[in-house]
């Protein structure tokens, strides 16, 4: 490529304000994207009640300190980075409590469009890049939530940009050491997120290696970094979990198929409106196949120039190693779930926006517009239908505030699926509780009370979908305790109510 002159080099008046022209354009378009991804952050974000989830998250910052250590050492799968910051936070009702999520969610949409800026030097692209995120409903929906993945989205957003420069050879202090922080910071945060070294260490063996010097600076920062996160998993060892089932895993997760790539890969780019059957509605096809096009094309194009754009060759190691490596270990102790791959997402769509640059310029400018706009459509789709609201436990404590009597006992599954019922409802202090888990014979309570009140939780989960669940059958056997107890004690069922999520019943003692 030929230098430019002397004569080129100068700035005339026209260059002068063409070039501001187009920053002011760019500028004025990044705003309004924030903008847009502001509004979907925050609308209704106090409408939903919490979810089970979310009151673990209550229960943990709201708890005495050592105690909420305790409990989340207890549980086995979380980490305290994200607990131990929102303990400093207002947290008394839904808004105050997702409200750090919400705006991790917009300054995600933010940092995104600044990275991709920088790294691809495209502000084209970094426009395209800030919209697909602004309205991707995978991120949209966990950003407005009580729980670490907006601050996951944002940290690892960081933590693989300060990589990218420092394997561009933009190795300062400076860098290295945000580089550190950032990650330790992130390691603290979830499990998932050492996904992240795990890649770097194998770019550095395939593509960096005679760069000796920089790998020994890279696994120094790395110990120093995972010092935190080790010494919380050695805090874990000594501790028993109550979420795993006997031979390992979350007892909900099932072990995953080949199917489960290509639907969390749907949820990734366009997102799903409801647990899907691998169907889906047929608006969203198009735009899906045409995503998942743009990401396929993105992979082809990093691994032919991996030489020359190492960048967007880590982008692919992240993603196969990732899914590969959670793949292998649910074999065993089953932990594939959508919402922990969102240290995957900016590789997706840094990807997906290279992929459509490889297609002709207007015309991969319609594939990446008909994707926005079946995301759009999904997200608007499910604020309309209120489906992501997954439990209504406000309905059920006011109903059981005009109908609770004295003396009235309650069952449930098990604690934690009490929690959310527990933030809405008062339970009296001297209510027999039984938890089908922890008492599976209840035949002495039941002896001494006249009323039990069920509360059975929708127990359909769904590694894809975090809203509202397909109604169930309660008297369908091995689902849940509940369900088989329901079975057990139909006779005496007097009352039923259903609600979003839950559904209530009213047993009564008929002994003589």
């Amino acid at each position: 490529m030929s230098q430019p002159s002397q004569a080129d080099s100068v700035l005339t008046p026209t260059n002068v304000t063409e070039v501001v022209s187009r920053s002011l354009l760019f500028y004025s378009l990044s705003v309004v994207i924030l903008v847009i991804s502001a509004g979907l952050h925050f609308g209704h974000l106090g409408d939903a009640n919490l979810w089970t989830d979310e009151a673990h998250t209550v229960l943990c910052i709201e708890s005495p300190f050592a105690e909420s250590i305790d409990l989340l050492l207890e549980t086995g799968n979380q980490t305290p980075g994200y607990y131990l910051l929102l303990r400093m936070l207002p947290h008394h009702n839904e808004i105050q409590l997702r409200l750090l999520s919400a705006i991790l969610g917009v300054v995600g949409v933010g940092l995104f469009m600044m990275v991709t800026a920088r790294l691809y030097s495209n502000r084209e692209m970094a426009l395209w890049g800030g919209a697909l995120i602004a309205i991707n409903p995978y991120h949209l929906w966990l950003s407005r939530i009580a729980r670490p993945y907006a601050l996951i989205f944002v940290l690892t957003l960081l933590v693989i940009y300060w990589f990218a420069l420092l394997i561009r050879g933009q190795s300062s202090r400076r860098i290295w050491l945000a580089f550190l922080l950032g990650s330790m910071m992130l390691y603290v945060t979830h499990y998932a997120a050492l996904a992240l070294p795990l890649c770097q260490f194998l770019f550095m063996v395939f593509v960096l290696q005679s760069h000796v010097s920089f790998f020994k600076r890279w696994l120094v920062v790395q110990l120093i970094a995972l010092i935190p996160a080790g010494f919380w998993a050695l805090l874990i060892m000594f501790q028993h979990t109550n979420h795993t089932s006997p031979d390992g895993g979350m007892t909900w997760v099932p072990q995953p198929a080949l199917r489960d790539f290509f639907l969390t890969f749907w949820n990734m780019t366009v997102g799903h409106t409801r647990p899907i059957d691998g169907t889906g509605e047929w608006y969203i096809w198009p735009g899906l196949l045409l995503g998942l096009s743009c990401l396929l094309l993105g992979i082809g194009f990093a691994v032919r120039r991996r030489r020359q754009n190492q960048v967007d060759f880590y982008w692919v190691l992240l993603i196969f190693v990732s899914f590969g490596t959670v793949f292998v270990i649910s074999m065993f102790y089953p932990l594939y779930v959508d919402r922990y791959f969102m240290v995957l997402l900016p590789a997706i769509l840094f990807l997906m926006l290279q992929g459509a640059r490889q297609i002709p310029h207007h015309l991969g400018r319609g594939v990446l517009a008909l994707v926005l706009l079946t995301c759009a459509y999904n997200v608007l789709t499910v604020f309309d239908s209120g489906d992501y609201q997954r439990e209504d436990w406000e309905s059920v404590a006011s109903y059981l505030q005009n109908e609770f009597q004295s003396g009235d006992g309650i069952v449930s599954d098990k604690d934690d699926l009490l929690n959310p019922f527990q933030y809405y409802f008062t339970i009296p202090a001297a209510t027999p509780i039984i938890l089908l888990k922890e008492t599976p014979d209840t035949t002495v309570v039941e002896q001494g009370v006249e009323r039990i009140w069920i509360i059975y939780r929708n127990p359909n989960e769904n590694v894809h979908w975090f809203g509202l669940m397909p109604d169930f059958d309660p008297y369908s056997a091995g689902l849940s305790p509940v369900g088989d107890w329901l079975i057990q004690h139909r006779a005496g069922i007097t009352t039923q109510r259903d609600f979003a999520g839950v559904k209530v019943f009213l047993w009564e003692n008929r002994l003589p």
